[in-house]
């Protein structure tokens, strides 16, 4: 529950310079995903999520409408933070990573997790936000 109110937080907080918009006009999908770094891999983590076949190809999808990384040393924990023009958008681009990326970036993803896929949490299909 704590990591759902620090991620909501930070979704809050990234967008605090936003004015408000109607809900019923922001069909954009959020998704944040959290990884829990093995001990000392931070740092090669943030460089493989800033080479050429990783978040520049995700912000070059369409539909992707931008694309934040940071990192939280206190906990070791790496966040992304995506916003998509639509859900269904975002499941094309999860559809590209696993099925025809030949970088393997989503397999290399997990390499740097805790536990492989159990230090992967996946928060996607929000929309309907409002921004404040």
């Amino acid at each position: 529950m704590k990591k759902i109110f620090f991620l909501l937080s930070i979704l809050i907080f990234t967008n605090c310079d936003q004015s408000v918009k109607n809900p019923n006009q922001n069909k954009n999908a959020i998704v944040i995903i959290t990884t829990k770094v093995k001990e000392g891999m931070m740092s090669d983590l943030v460089k493989f999520m800033d080479s050429e076949n990783v978040l520049p190809v995700t912000r070059k999808f369409k539909g992707c409408k931008s694309v934040v990384q940071f990192v939280n040393k206190e906990n070791n924990i790496h966040v992304l933070l995506e916003e998509w023009d639509t859900a269904e958008s975002h499941q094309k681009y999860v559809n590209y990573r696993m099925n025809e990326d030949e970088s393997g970036a989503a397999q290399k993803h997990l390499t740097f997790a805790e536990g492989g896929v159990e230090g992967l949490t996946i928060i996607g299909n929000n929309t309907n936000y409002i921004y404040y």
